[in-house]
C-alpha cells in the first residue's frame, strides 16, 4: 500500500543497512531463541532487523517512507505505508506476539495514538519493544517533560503497559551537542568508505553497551533508552478517553 501522505519521509531510507551492529545486539539481548511469531516492526525502513527475524518468524512491517516501503517489500516482507499518528494499523486485534517500534514514536505527531493502535494489534500478554533516543543528543522533536528516562517509563505503564525490562544503547558523551556537527561529518565520511555502512562511532556504540563498558557507562549519556513491555491491559489506552470524558463532563 504505497501513498504520499507525509511527503517529509518520502525518501528516508536510502535501502543500505547502517546499524548492524545494533541489530545484532538487539537479537542477542531480546529475541534469542524467538521462532514462530508473528512479529510487527513499526518503522522497518531500512530492514535490518525485521530482516534477520524473517528467518524464523512470521514478520510484518510499516514505515511512513516509501522509499522504506519499497526496500523491505524487495525482500519478499510485507511492508504497509501508513502514517501510525493518524492511521490504523491494518492487523485485525490481538494479531501479533511481538510489536518493535525503535527510535520512531518521537518522530510521530502522536504517540499516544500510535501506542493505542499497538496495544490493539498485540496479543494479550504479547511483547512491546520501544526505544526512544536520549534528549541530550539535541533530536528537535524531543521534549523532556516525555523524553527522559523515567518520564517515559510512567507514561507507557500509564498507558497499560507492564514494563518488564528497561536497558540503553550507544554513548551520547558530554557536551554531545558542542561538537555535534564535526562528529557527524567525519562519521559520515568513514561510513561512505565501508560496504555496510559501520564507521567508527557505530563500533565505539557498541562497545560501550557490552560488558565492562556498558557496567561504568552511566545511563545519562546512553544514546537511547529501552523498555521491553508486556500488553497487560489490551483496552487501557482507549479506554482513557472515556474515563477523561465522564470524569469532566459538565466540569466545564
Amino acid at each position: 500500500m504505497i501513498n504520499n501522505k507525509n511527503i517529509a519521509y518520502k525518501n528516508y531510507f536510502s535501502g543500505k543497512e547502517k546499524n548492524l551492529l545494533r541489530y545484532g545486539w538487539y537479537i542477542e539481548k531480546f529475541f534469542k531463541g524467538v521462532k514462530k511469531k508473528k512479529i510487527l516492526e513499526i518503522g522497518c525502513g531500512d530492514g535490518g532487523l525485521i530482516k534477520i527475524l524473517n528467518n524464523t518468524n512470521d514478520v510484518y512491517g510499516v514505515d511512513v517512507s516509501e522509499s522504506g516501503v519499497r526496500n523491505v517489500n524487495s525482500m519478499n516482507i510485507e511492508c504497509s505505508m501508513l502514517d501510525i499518528s493518524v492511521d490504523e494499523l491494518p492487523y485485525k486485534n490481538r494479531f501479533f506476539d511481538y510489536v518493535i517500534i525503535l527510535e520512531v514514536v518521537e518522530h510521530v505527531k502522536s504517540p499516544y495514538f500510535a501506542l493505542e493502535e499497538i496495544q490493539r494489534v498485540l496479543k494479550v500478554n504479547g511483547k512491546l519493544l520501544i526505544s526512544i533516543p536520549n534528549y541530550r543528543n539535541g533530536h528537535k522533536l524531543l521534549y523532556p517533560s516525555l523524553f527522559k528516562f523515567w518520564q517515559f517509563k510512567h507514561f507507557l505503564e500509564h498507558l497499560g503497559y507492564n514494563v518488564d525490562i528497561v536497558d540503553y544503547y550507544g554513548f551520547c558523551p558530554p557536551f554531545w551537542m558542542i561538537f555535534k556537527k564535526i562528529i557527524v561529518k567525519i562519521n559520515r565520511k568513514i561510513q561512505k568508505k565501508k560496504d555496510n555502512g559501520a564507521g567508527f562511532f557505530p563500533s565505539l556504540a557498541f562497545i560501550t553497551s557490552v560488558g565492562f563498558f556498558k557496567i561504568i557507562k552511566p545511563r545519562i549519556f546512553a544514546w537511547s533508552f529501552i523498555y521491553m513491555c508486556s500488553n497487560k491491559k489490551p483496552s487501557r489506552a482507549k479506554k482513557l478517553f472515556f474515563e477523561i470524558a465522564k470524569d469532566t463532563s459538565g466540569a466545564y
